[in-house]
């Protein structure tokens, strides 16, 4: 492990329901590479505290592998004689295929306040919203409320869209015709590209392990579930097994591109 810099979250002020984030950056000298499977998994850690799926982005730099993984905890449950609670410590392993080594995250502790003291008094009672005193009000909310209604009958009708919505393939293909060509760190470069197109279309990290799951929710990907399963486990090939530079990469650059463009073509709704 050449460097491991952890960024723990704010101290105090949180409530029930709040979220709140550690950042730990992790670089590692080839061929070490960080066992994925041994970060935290999603679910309750304490009776105060939930953790979602870790998000992880890595990155090749010459020699060593740079990790950045974001672990997000929510408060769900409080106790008004509690001050603070513990963030449990994790343990960030890592190995060459032969040895194994492990970083530790230490624990910390969060100050927590109740939402409303056993104490205070009753809440006022809600008034009613004051009437309102603007007479060519009501005919300009009908007359945005038609518009709207218009405006989504077109959008049926011929297609026009009422907001960009967010394509992380498409984004992703034209940034691959950014990447240089030749290499096993362009390879690299390529491939890491689509996986964040993947986590960003999922909302979190998508692995191997948890496909099923991801064609469950985006059932458009379904008709490239063989394609994309199969992407998977190349990739992985060439994150863990140690592609070297001379060895030809696994996928061509004609491949990678048709690939993306498949999953752009969905995510369009154009399969």
């Amino acid at each position: 492990m050449e460097r491991l810099d952890i960024r723990q979250p704010r101290t105090f002020g949180y409530q029930i329901g709040d979220k709140f984030e550690r950042v730990l950056t992790l670089q590692l000298r080839k061929p070490y590479h960080l066992v994925v499977e041994a970060l935290p998994a999603q679910g309750k850690l304490t009776r105060w505290l939930v953790i979602e799926a870790p998000q992880l982005i890595q990155e090749a730099l010459g020699a060593a592998t740079l990790y950045e993984i974001r672990l997000t905890y929510q408060i769900v449950n409080i106790h008004p004689e509690l001050q603070d609670i513990a963030v449990p410590h994790h343990y960030l392993r890592y190995t060459d295929g032969h040895s194994t080594g492990q970083a530790l995250i230490p624990a910390t502790r969060v100050g927590v306040s109740v939402l409303r003291k056993a104490s205070a008094g009753e809440f006022q009672p809600d008034h009613p919203p004051w009437p309102l005193r603007f007479p060519y009000v009501r005919p300009i909310l009908l007359g945005c409320l038609f518009l709207s209604a218009l405006l989504g009958v077109a959008s049926l009708h011929w297609g026009f869209p009422l907001l960009a919505q967010p394509r992380p393939f498409t984004q992703a293909y034209r940034r691959l015709r950014q990447v240089r060509q030749g290499g096993a760190d362009s390879t690299r470069e390529a491939l890491l590209i689509i996986h964040q197109a993947f986590n960003a279309t999922a909302g979190k990290t998508v692995f191997a392990e948890t496909l099923a799951e991801f064609f469950e929710v985006h059932r458009r990907f379904a008709p490239l579930r063989q394609p994309i399963t199969e992407f998977f486990l190349r990739s992985r090939k060439v994150f863990y097994g140690g592609l070297a530079e001379s060895q030809a990469p696994p996928y061509s650059r004609a491949e990678i591109a048709a690939f993306v463009q498949r999953c752009s073509d969905l995510e369009r709704g154009l399969g």
